[in-house]
């Protein structure tokens, strides 16, 4: 490498330091001359105070992002009340049936029933293979027996005198039954 000795080596510090000033300040000028007011013509522009850019149309905002809008919650109304179950019907059987009859099919090997009626509607039914009790409602010409652990289910009665027995006879279903009980 050559050496140029100390005396040269600030001369030359000097040169590039002029050199890089030069540059840079022909960069700044350039800068100046673009942003100047001038027009090609040389004449002097002028720009309002309150204008320092040409007008641009606003960018338009962004629209909202398109989603479906959450439903709005339901009112919360008070619940409506669960139906109260419905009352049992009250069981009820004509003074005429009220106490214990004997009857039904002759031939069935299970035997005859006997039914005894309170005057509440209660009953109980049996036989000799075994029985049932619960209440009954009484509707016209109707009785509908409510079974404890079973279906209800419904029968036709009626009652009418039997003048050459000389009492009353319970008819269910079109089978008699005379008073008192299967086992007398």
């Amino acid at each position: 490498m050559f050496d140029w000795g100390e005396g040269m080596h600030a001369s030359a510090a000097a040169v590039i330091s002029r050199f890089f000033c030069a540059v840079g300040l022909s960069l700044v000028l350039l800068a100046v001359g673009a942003c100047s007011n001038e027009d090609s013509s040389g004449s002097e522009q002028q720009i309002p105070a309150t204008q320092t850019e040409p007008d641009r149309p606003e960018p338009e905002p962004d629209p909202e992002p398109k989603h479906d809008p959450e439903p709005a919650p339901e009112p919360k109304l008070d619940p409506e009340p669960e139906p109260e179950p419905e009352p049992e019907p009250q069981g009820y059987v004509p003074e005429s049936v009220v106490g214990v009859w004997c009857g039904g099919r002759n031939d069935t090997p299970e035997g005859h029933w006997t039914y005894a009626f309170t005057s509440d509607g209660e009953f109980a039914a049996r036989n000799q293979d075994g029985g049932f009790t619960g209440y009954v409602v009484t509707e016209g010409g109707v009785m509908t027996f409510y079974v404890e652990g079973g279906s209800p289910f419904q029968s036709t009665w009626s009652v009418s005198y039997e003048e050459a027995l000389g009492f009353n006879l319970l008819y269910l279903d079109d089978f008699s039954y005379v008073p008192g009980s299967c086992d007398s």
